[in-house]
């Protein structure tokens, strides 16, 4: 009997002792799944990402680069996998009505939009810009406050013609960059652009899927 006893307690002490490792490893999984976890919320914070599908009134309601869209924080439109086909374009014309370029464009028409620009962006594709539209004309000037690339400003009158430009505008700055004439708007491409296609002040533009309010008045 005394036997009995000694073999039912050892079996016992057997079972706890699986189940005390058991739970030791549980533990140290539930550590590295939270681990993981803490990683990869650091890793959207650090890109800006945290904000992705919260909703939004304006762009300054959403963090970093991204924009408000349908009252929803989503990634930038250049930023996308893909292009819908109405977005925007803006083509350059030159002499005789030559086409010079064309890009896809991200509009900045509200004050917010225009405070916020490209701040935080660290890349801006080849065929994609970013048109600030004002509702009129203006002496405009800008600023590469939270900027991170460096950029070509064009600046155009409500009649479409370039008016003045400039290129390889220094990030991370505060000096005024400013139109030499009014402009009703301001196109900013990835620096060195404006030079590949070979622009000049005096080129027209078009734009195509913009509201006619928006639209250049010949």
């Amino acid at each position: 009997m005394a036997m009995l006893k000694i073999y039912f307690s050892r079996v016992i002490l057997g079972l706890l002792g699986v189940l005390l490792v058991a739970q030791v490893v549980a533990c140290k999984s539930d550590d590295a799944m939270s681990a993981v976890t803490q990683a990869d919320i650091g890793a959207q914070k650090a890109s800006g990402l945290n904000g992705l599908g919260e909703s939004c009134v304006t762009v300054k309601d959403c963090p970093s680069y991204l924009s408000c869209e349908n009252e929803v924080c989503a990634m930038p439109p250049s930023l996308k996998d893909s292009v819908p086909e109405n977005t925007p374009t803006l083509q350059f014309l030159g002499p005789q009505s030559a086409p010079v370029g064309t890009f896809y464009l991200e509009l900045a028409i509200s004050p917010d939009e225009h405070e916020k620009g490209l701040m935080y962006r660290r890349e801006l594709p080849d065929d994609w810009g970013m048109l600030f539209i004002y509702p009129d004309e203006g002496m405009r000037s800008f600023w590469m406050q939270n900027t991170y690339i460096p950029l070509d400003m064009i600046f155009i009158d409500a009649r479409g013609e370039v008016v003045h430009f400039l290129e390889e505008v220094e990030p991370l700055t505060r000096t005024p960059r400013r139109s030499e004439r009014y402009a009703r708007y301001v196109l900013e491409l990835r620096g060195g652009r404006a030079a590949e296609i070979g622009l000049k002040v005096g080129h027209r533009v078009t734009l195509n899927h913009v509201d006619d309010k928006h639209d250049v008045k010949p």
